[in-house]
Protein backbone atom coordinates (compact mmCIF):
# COMPACT_ATOMS: atom_id res chain seq x y z
CA UNK A 1 0.00 0.00 0.00
CA UNK A 2 1.53 3.57 -1.32
CA UNK A 3 1.57 6.53 0.85
CA UNK A 4 -1.21 8.07 -1.34
CA UNK A 5 -3.63 5.23 -0.82
CA UNK A 6 -2.79 4.87 3.36
CA UNK A 7 -3.38 8.38 3.54
CA UNK A 8 -6.78 8.18 1.71
CA UNK A 9 -8.17 5.88 3.61
CA UNK A 10 -7.45 8.30 6.89
CA UNK A 11 -9.38 11.47 5.89
CA UNK A 12 -12.31 10.62 8.05
CA UNK A 13 -10.21 9.10 10.98
CA UNK A 14 -9.68 12.22 13.34
CA UNK A 15 -10.60 12.83 16.58
CA UNK A 16 -14.46 13.82 15.83
CA UNK A 17 -14.82 10.72 14.27
CA UNK A 18 -15.30 8.87 18.15
CA UNK A 19 -16.41 9.44 21.52
CA UNK A 20 -14.10 9.45 23.89
CA UNK A 21 -16.74 10.10 27.05
CA UNK A 22 -16.04 6.88 29.39
CA UNK A 23 -13.45 4.90 27.12
CA UNK A 24 -9.99 4.07 27.49
CA UNK A 25 -8.05 5.91 25.11
CA UNK A 26 -4.20 4.91 24.34
CA UNK A 27 -2.76 7.79 22.90
CA UNK A 28 1.01 6.83 21.14
CA UNK A 29 2.46 10.50 21.57
CA UNK A 30 6.03 12.32 21.09
CA UNK A 31 7.23 13.87 23.93
CA UNK A 32 10.82 12.57 22.96
CA UNK A 33 12.97 15.70 24.31
CA UNK A 34 16.39 16.77 24.50
CA UNK A 35 18.03 15.71 27.52
CA UNK A 36 21.16 16.86 28.87
CA UNK A 37 22.84 15.91 32.06
CA UNK A 38 19.93 13.37 32.82
CA UNK A 39 17.21 16.16 32.91
CA UNK A 40 15.13 17.96 30.34
CA UNK A 41 16.29 20.77 28.35
CA UNK A 42 13.54 21.72 26.02
CA UNK A 43 9.92 21.35 26.93
CA UNK A 44 8.57 21.96 22.98
CA UNK A 45 8.06 18.52 22.08
CA UNK A 46 5.96 18.20 25.37
CA UNK A 47 3.94 20.86 24.36
CA UNK A 48 2.97 19.74 20.93
CA UNK A 49 0.29 16.01 22.07
CA UNK A 50 -1.54 18.37 24.59
CA UNK A 51 -4.49 19.73 22.63
CA UNK A 52 -4.80 15.89 21.88
CA UNK A 53 -4.64 14.66 25.27
CA UNK A 54 -6.40 17.64 26.92
CA UNK A 55 -9.18 17.05 24.11
CA UNK A 56 -9.85 13.44 25.19
CA UNK A 57 -10.05 14.22 28.81
CA UNK A 58 -12.10 16.87 28.37
CA UNK A 59 -14.50 14.51 26.79
CA UNK A 60 -14.45 11.99 29.45
CA UNK A 61 -11.86 9.69 28.24
CA UNK A 62 -9.66 7.57 29.88
CA UNK A 63 -5.92 8.91 28.57
CA UNK A 64 -3.17 6.12 28.49
CA UNK A 65 -0.45 7.89 27.15
CA UNK A 66 2.64 5.94 25.70
CA UNK A 67 5.65 7.66 24.41
CA UNK A 68 9.70 6.85 24.48
CA UNK A 69 12.54 8.71 25.01
CA UNK A 70 15.84 8.36 23.55
CA UNK A 71 17.92 4.90 21.82
CA UNK A 72 19.12 2.30 24.12
CA UNK A 73 22.36 3.20 24.79
CA UNK A 74 22.48 6.23 23.73
CA UNK A 75 22.87 9.54 27.02
CA UNK A 76 18.96 10.57 26.33
CA UNK A 77 17.84 6.83 27.23
CA UNK A 78 16.04 7.57 30.42
CA UNK A 79 12.92 7.34 32.34
CA UNK A 80 10.03 9.42 31.76
CA UNK A 81 9.01 10.18 35.17
CA UNK A 82 10.50 13.75 34.50
CA UNK A 83 8.09 14.14 31.22
CA UNK A 84 4.87 13.15 33.68
CA UNK A 85 6.36 16.13 36.04
CA UNK A 86 6.62 18.70 32.71
CA UNK A 87 3.04 17.99 31.95
CA UNK A 88 1.73 18.26 35.41
CA UNK A 89 3.21 21.64 35.03
CA UNK A 90 1.60 22.50 31.81
CA UNK A 91 -2.19 21.56 33.13
CA UNK A 92 -2.38 17.85 32.82
CA UNK A 93 -3.07 15.84 36.32
CA UNK A 94 -1.80 13.02 34.79
CA UNK A 95 -0.37 9.71 36.95
CA UNK A 96 2.94 8.38 35.84
CA UNK A 97 3.64 4.37 36.50
CA UNK A 98 7.41 3.36 36.21
CA UNK A 99 6.32 0.30 33.88
CA UNK A 100 4.89 -0.52 30.61
CA UNK A 101 3.14 -3.63 30.53
CA UNK A 102 2.42 -6.41 33.00
CA UNK A 103 -0.53 -7.24 35.98
CA UNK A 104 0.40 -3.62 37.61
CA UNK A 105 -0.01 -1.55 34.45
CA UNK A 106 -3.35 -3.78 33.51
CA UNK A 107 -5.04 -3.36 36.93
CA UNK A 108 -4.10 0.40 36.84
CA UNK A 109 -5.85 0.96 33.19
CA UNK A 110 -9.04 -0.65 35.29
CA UNK A 111 -9.53 1.71 37.63
CA UNK A 112 -9.02 4.74 35.94
CA UNK A 113 -11.99 7.34 35.95
CA UNK A 114 -13.60 9.39 33.71
CA UNK A 115 -10.97 12.27 32.88
CA UNK A 116 -7.98 10.36 34.31
CA UNK A 117 -4.21 10.71 32.34
CA UNK A 118 -1.66 7.91 32.93
CA UNK A 119 1.75 8.18 31.59
CA UNK A 120 3.78 4.74 31.11
CA UNK A 121 6.99 4.11 31.51
CA UNK A 122 9.70 5.00 28.07
CA UNK A 123 8.29 1.82 26.06
CA UNK A 124 11.74 1.72 24.35
CA UNK A 125 12.61 0.02 28.20
CA UNK A 126 10.94 -2.97 26.68
CA UNK A 127 13.18 -4.74 24.07
CA UNK A 128 10.57 -5.81 22.50
CA UNK A 129 9.70 -2.48 20.91
CA UNK A 130 12.36 -2.05 18.05
CA UNK A 131 11.97 -5.50 17.29
CA UNK A 132 12.36 -5.95 13.65
CA UNK A 133 9.82 -8.11 12.36
CA UNK A 134 8.16 -8.54 8.32
CA UNK A 135 4.40 -8.42 9.25
CA UNK A 136 2.73 -5.45 11.85
CA UNK A 137 0.77 -7.71 13.09
CA UNK A 138 3.64 -9.43 14.50
CA UNK A 139 3.44 -7.14 17.05
CA UNK A 140 0.75 -8.21 18.38
CA UNK A 141 2.87 -10.41 20.56
CA UNK A 142 4.63 -7.39 22.26
CA UNK A 143 3.81 -7.34 25.81
CA UNK A 144 3.23 -3.90 25.62
CA UNK A 145 0.80 -4.44 22.83
CA UNK A 146 -1.23 -7.53 24.44
CA UNK A 147 -1.58 -5.96 27.74
CA UNK A 148 -2.73 -2.28 26.96
CA UNK A 149 -4.22 -2.94 23.99
CA UNK A 150 -6.30 -5.39 25.85
CA UNK A 151 -7.57 -2.88 28.14
CA UNK A 152 -8.21 0.17 25.14
CA UNK A 153 -11.34 0.73 23.67
CA UNK A 154 -9.42 2.95 20.87
CA UNK A 155 -6.10 3.71 19.52
CA UNK A 156 -4.84 7.47 18.31
CA UNK A 157 -1.73 7.58 16.81
CA UNK A 158 0.00 11.48 17.75
CA UNK A 159 3.96 10.30 17.28
CA UNK A 160 4.76 12.11 13.92
CA UNK A 161 8.18 11.55 14.07
CA UNK A 162 8.03 7.70 14.32
CA UNK A 163 5.92 7.55 11.51
CA UNK A 164 8.70 5.87 9.62
CA UNK A 165 9.62 3.08 11.83
CA UNK A 166 8.35 -0.19 12.19
CA UNK A 167 8.27 -0.34 16.07
CA UNK A 168 5.39 -2.00 18.31
CA UNK A 169 3.68 0.62 19.57
CA UNK A 170 3.25 2.37 16.43
CA UNK A 171 2.46 -0.31 13.81
CA UNK A 172 0.63 -3.03 16.37
CA UNK A 173 -1.54 -1.08 18.69
CA UNK A 174 -3.46 -0.13 15.18
CA UNK A 175 -4.76 -3.57 15.10
CA UNK A 176 -5.51 -3.98 18.46
CA UNK A 177 -8.50 -1.18 18.54
CA UNK A 178 -10.25 0.89 16.21
CA UNK A 179 -7.47 3.40 15.17
CA UNK A 180 -7.94 7.27 14.81
CA UNK A 181 -5.28 10.50 14.18
CA UNK A 182 -4.24 12.91 16.65
CA UNK A 183 -4.44 16.52 15.75
CA UNK A 184 -1.15 17.02 15.28
CA UNK A 185 -0.93 14.19 13.49
CA UNK A 186 -3.35 15.62 11.21
CA UNK A 187 -1.56 18.52 10.50
CA UNK A 188 1.79 17.22 9.69
CA UNK A 189 0.48 14.64 7.40
CA UNK A 190 -1.69 17.38 5.48
CA UNK A 191 1.08 19.68 5.19
CA UNK A 192 3.43 16.63 4.00
CA UNK A 193 1.14 16.23 1.93
CA UNK A 194 0.46 19.67 0.46
CA UNK A 195 4.49 20.10 0.09
CA UNK A 196 4.86 16.49 -1.97
CA UNK A 197 2.26 17.59 -4.38
CA UNK A 198 3.12 21.69 -4.48
CA UNK A 199 6.35 22.40 -3.22
CA UNK A 200 8.11 25.19 -6.01
CA UNK A 201 11.27 24.25 -6.92
CA UNK A 202 14.85 24.74 -6.91
CA UNK A 203 14.35 22.74 -3.37
CA UNK A 204 17.23 22.95 -0.75
CA UNK A 205 17.60 21.04 2.10
CA UNK A 206 20.12 21.10 4.57
CA UNK A 207 20.71 17.56 6.74
CA UNK A 208 22.31 18.36 9.77
CA UNK A 209 22.24 17.27 13.36
CA UNK A 210 23.76 14.11 15.22
CA UNK A 211 21.49 10.95 13.75
CA UNK A 212 23.91 10.19 11.46
CA UNK A 213 22.80 6.23 11.52
CA UNK A 214 19.69 7.34 9.88
CA UNK A 215 21.11 10.32 7.63
CA UNK A 216 22.56 7.72 4.83
CA UNK A 217 19.04 6.65 4.07
CA UNK A 218 17.05 9.76 4.05
CA UNK A 219 20.06 10.80 1.42
CA UNK A 220 19.12 7.67 -0.74
CA UNK A 221 15.64 8.59 -0.39
CA UNK A 222 16.09 12.05 -1.50
CA UNK A 223 18.64 11.53 -4.24
CA UNK A 224 16.39 8.91 -5.73
CA UNK A 225 13.39 10.89 -5.42
CA UNK A 226 14.41 13.78 -7.21
CA UNK A 227 12.78 16.03 -4.56
CA UNK A 228 15.49 17.65 -3.90
CA UNK A 229 17.31 19.56 -5.69
CA UNK A 230 20.82 20.56 -3.57
CA UNK A 231 21.67 18.82 -0.36
CA UNK A 232 23.77 20.40 2.25
CA UNK A 233 25.60 18.41 5.11
CA UNK A 234 26.41 19.84 8.10
CA UNK A 235 26.51 18.91 12.34
CA UNK A 236 27.71 15.51 12.94
CA UNK A 237 26.27 14.15 9.37
CA UNK A 238 28.56 16.79 7.84
CA UNK A 239 31.34 15.86 9.90
CA UNK A 240 31.21 12.43 8.68
CA UNK A 241 31.07 13.50 5.18
CA UNK A 242 34.43 15.37 5.60
CA UNK A 243 35.82 12.08 6.74
CA UNK A 244 34.60 10.41 3.97
CA UNK A 245 36.07 12.77 1.38
CA UNK A 246 39.10 13.80 3.76
CA UNK A 247 39.94 10.80 5.78
CA UNK A 248 40.62 13.35 8.81
CA UNK A 249 38.95 16.54 10.76
CA UNK A 250 41.43 17.89 13.39
CA UNK A 251 41.05 16.23 16.92
CA UNK A 252 37.42 14.44 15.78
CA UNK A 253 39.22 12.08 13.57
CA UNK A 254 39.89 9.12 16.16
CA UNK A 255 36.41 9.24 17.98
CA UNK A 256 34.46 9.45 14.35
CA UNK A 257 36.74 6.60 12.95
CA UNK A 258 35.63 4.97 16.07
CA UNK A 259 32.13 5.43 16.51
CA UNK A 260 31.04 5.97 13.18
CA UNK A 261 33.46 3.87 10.62
CA UNK A 262 30.38 2.01 8.98
CA UNK A 263 28.79 5.55 8.82
CA UNK A 264 32.06 6.94 7.33
CA UNK A 265 32.43 4.14 4.64
CA UNK A 266 28.70 3.84 3.84
CA UNK A 267 28.66 8.23 2.99
CA UNK A 268 31.98 7.46 0.99
CA UNK A 269 29.90 5.19 -1.04
CA UNK A 270 26.87 7.32 -1.36
CA UNK A 271 29.07 10.52 -2.40
CA UNK A 272 30.79 8.75 -5.26
CA UNK A 273 27.62 7.05 -6.11
CA UNK A 274 26.04 10.28 -6.63
CA UNK A 275 28.57 13.27 -7.46
CA UNK A 276 29.12 11.23 -10.78
CA UNK A 277 25.58 11.52 -11.30
CA UNK A 278 25.23 14.93 -10.25
CA UNK A 279 28.59 16.42 -8.63
CA UNK A 280 26.13 20.38 -7.76
CA UNK A 281 23.63 17.67 -5.56
CA UNK A 282 25.55 16.96 -2.68
CA UNK A 283 27.57 19.66 -0.87
CA UNK A 284 29.91 19.50 2.36
CA UNK A 285 31.41 22.04 4.84
CA UNK A 286 34.61 23.38 3.75
CA UNK A 287 35.44 25.47 7.18
CA UNK A 288 34.43 24.81 10.59
CA UNK A 289 34.54 26.43 13.75
CA UNK A 290 35.78 25.60 17.01
CA UNK A 291 36.80 27.07 20.31
CA UNK A 292 40.37 28.30 21.26
CA UNK A 293 41.56 28.43 24.76
CA UNK A 294 39.99 31.66 25.54
CA UNK A 295 36.17 30.45 24.55
CA UNK A 296 36.30 32.19 22.16
CA UNK A 297 35.02 31.00 18.27
CA UNK A 298 37.54 30.39 15.75
CA UNK A 299 37.29 29.10 11.76
CA UNK A 300 39.53 26.74 9.83
CA UNK A 301 39.86 25.18 6.14
CA UNK A 302 38.19 21.35 7.12
CA UNK A 303 41.99 19.81 6.23
CA UNK A 304 43.68 22.83 8.71
CA UNK A 305 41.79 21.73 11.95
CA UNK A 306 43.83 21.61 14.76
CA UNK A 307 44.81 17.91 16.38
CA UNK A 308 43.48 19.41 19.80
CA UNK A 309 40.47 21.07 18.14
CA UNK A 310 36.87 19.70 17.60
CA UNK A 311 34.48 20.78 14.71
CA UNK A 312 31.11 22.39 17.02
CA UNK A 313 29.90 24.34 13.47
CA UNK A 314 30.17 24.96 9.86
CA UNK A 315 32.47 27.94 9.14
CA UNK A 316 31.90 31.03 7.37
CA UNK A 317 32.91 30.25 4.25
CA UNK A 318 30.62 27.24 4.26
CA UNK A 319 27.36 29.67 5.44
CA UNK A 320 27.97 31.84 2.16
CA UNK A 321 27.90 29.27 0.20
CA UNK A 322 24.49 27.97 1.22
CA UNK A 323 23.24 31.54 1.60
CA UNK A 324 24.11 31.76 -1.86
CA UNK A 325 22.20 28.63 -2.69
CA UNK A 326 19.27 30.03 -0.47
CA UNK A 327 18.84 33.47 -3.14
CA UNK A 328 18.01 30.49 -6.10
CA UNK A 329 15.57 28.22 -4.17
CA UNK A 330 12.13 28.89 -2.93
CA UNK A 331 11.48 25.83 -0.45
CA UNK A 332 14.14 25.12 2.33
CA UNK A 333 14.17 21.84 4.29
CA UNK A 334 16.51 22.00 7.09
CA UNK A 335 16.59 18.57 9.39
CA UNK A 336 18.86 18.63 12.45
CA UNK A 337 21.47 22.04 13.34
CA UNK A 338 24.51 22.55 11.73
CA UNK A 339 26.62 23.01 14.85
CA UNK A 340 26.25 22.20 18.79
CA UNK A 341 23.26 23.85 20.10
CA UNK A 342 24.40 23.15 23.39
CA UNK A 343 27.81 25.17 23.54
CA UNK A 344 27.25 28.89 23.35
CA UNK A 345 28.08 30.58 19.75
CA UNK A 346 27.66 27.51 18.11
CA UNK A 347 23.98 27.88 16.77
CA UNK A 348 25.59 30.35 14.29
CA UNK A 349 25.22 28.14 11.22
CA UNK A 350 21.89 27.01 11.90
CA UNK A 351 20.45 30.66 12.57
CA UNK A 352 22.34 31.87 9.43
CA UNK A 353 20.51 29.24 7.34
CA UNK A 354 17.49 30.25 8.45
CA UNK A 355 17.49 33.69 8.84
CA UNK A 356 18.79 34.01 5.02
CA UNK A 357 15.65 31.81 4.27
CA UNK A 358 13.12 33.83 5.79
CA UNK A 359 14.33 37.19 4.69
CA UNK A 360 13.84 36.19 1.34
CA UNK A 361 10.28 34.68 1.69
CA UNK A 362 11.49 31.39 1.15
CA UNK A 363 8.65 28.91 2.00
CA UNK A 364 11.07 26.97 5.55
CA UNK A 365 10.66 23.52 6.57
CA UNK A 366 12.26 22.91 10.32
CA UNK A 367 12.12 19.60 11.76
CA UNK A 368 14.15 18.53 14.90
CA UNK A 369 13.79 19.22 18.65
CA UNK A 370 17.70 20.59 18.67
CA UNK A 371 16.23 22.66 15.21
CA UNK A 372 13.43 24.04 17.07
CA UNK A 373 15.69 25.10 19.73
CA UNK A 374 18.01 27.37 17.75
CA UNK A 375 14.69 29.12 16.12
CA UNK A 376 13.31 29.65 19.50
CA UNK A 377 16.34 30.96 20.91
CA UNK A 378 17.14 34.06 18.31
CA UNK A 379 12.81 34.36 17.88
CA UNK A 380 12.56 32.80 14.11
CA UNK A 381 9.82 30.37 15.16
CA UNK A 382 7.25 32.48 14.44
CA UNK A 383 8.71 34.01 11.55
CA UNK A 384 9.01 30.41 10.07
CA UNK A 385 5.28 29.38 10.93
CA UNK A 386 3.69 32.53 8.84
CA UNK A 387 5.78 31.03 5.72
CA UNK A 388 6.37 27.52 6.61
CA UNK A 389 6.21 24.69 9.12
CA UNK A 390 7.86 23.58 12.24
CA UNK A 391 7.99 19.50 12.00
CA UNK A 392 8.12 17.40 14.55
CA UNK A 393 9.72 14.33 12.76
CA UNK A 394 12.50 15.17 10.26
CA UNK A 395 12.91 11.75 9.29
CA UNK A 396 9.38 11.17 9.11
CA UNK A 397 8.79 14.64 6.75
CA UNK A 398 11.90 13.13 5.02
CA UNK A 399 10.65 9.83 3.94
CA UNK A 400 6.78 11.53 3.18
CA UNK A 401 8.57 14.02 0.90
CA UNK A 402 10.43 11.44 -0.92
CA UNK A 403 6.91 9.40 -1.36
CA UNK A 404 8.48 6.39 1.06
CA UNK A 405 5.84 4.84 2.73
CA UNK A 406 5.48 5.27 6.23
CA UNK A 407 4.95 1.73 8.22
CA UNK A 408 2.78 3.80 10.95
CA UNK A 409 0.17 4.99 8.36
CA UNK A 410 -0.01 2.22 6.61
CA UNK A 411 -0.55 -0.20 9.17
CA UNK A 412 -3.42 2.27 10.59
CA UNK A 413 -4.74 2.14 7.21
CA UNK A 414 -4.71 -1.87 6.98
CA UNK A 415 -6.05 -2.02 10.42
CA UNK A 416 -8.86 0.04 8.97
CA UNK A 417 -9.39 -2.77 5.69
CA UNK A 418 -9.89 -5.38 8.57
CA UNK A 419 -12.32 -2.92 10.69
CA UNK A 420 -14.83 -2.19 8.13
CA UNK A 421 -15.56 -5.63 7.39
CA UNK A 422 -15.72 -6.50 11.10
CA UNK A 423 -18.61 -3.44 11.27
CA UNK A 424 -20.41 -4.34 8.45
CA UNK A 425 -21.15 -7.90 9.96
CA UNK A 426 -21.62 -6.47 14.00
CA UNK A 427 -24.61 -4.30 11.95
CA UNK A 428 -25.92 -7.22 10.25
CA UNK A 429 -26.36 -9.25 13.44
CA UNK A 430 -27.86 -5.99 15.26
CA UNK A 431 -30.64 -6.19 12.22
CA UNK A 432 -31.23 -10.02 12.96
CA UNK A 433 -31.44 -9.57 16.81
CA UNK A 434 -34.12 -7.18 16.16
CA UNK A 435 -36.07 -8.95 13.76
Amino acid sequence: MDIDESLAMLERRGLSSFNANGKTVVIRADINSPIKNGTIENISKIKVPLPTITGLIRQGGKVVILSHQGRPGDEDFITLRGHAAVLRELGVNVDFIAENSGGRVKNRIRQMQNGDALLLENVRFDAQEMKKVENYREHLRSPIVQDVGAEMDYFVEEDFSCMHRNEATVTGLPFAAPSYLGLHMEQELRIGSMLRKSTSKPTLFVMGGGKVHDAIGYLYDLAQSGFADSIFLTGLVGNVAIMAMNGKLGGDTPMLKQKYGNQIRAMAKFLSEYNSINKHLVKIPVDVATMDANGRRVEYEVNELPLNASALDIGSRTIQLARTEICTANSLFNRGPSGRTDVYGFAFGTYSFLEAAIDRGVYTVIAGAHTKMVADQFNLTDRINENGHVSSGGGAMVAMLAGKKLPAIEATAMSLKLELPRKREEGRRKKLSLK
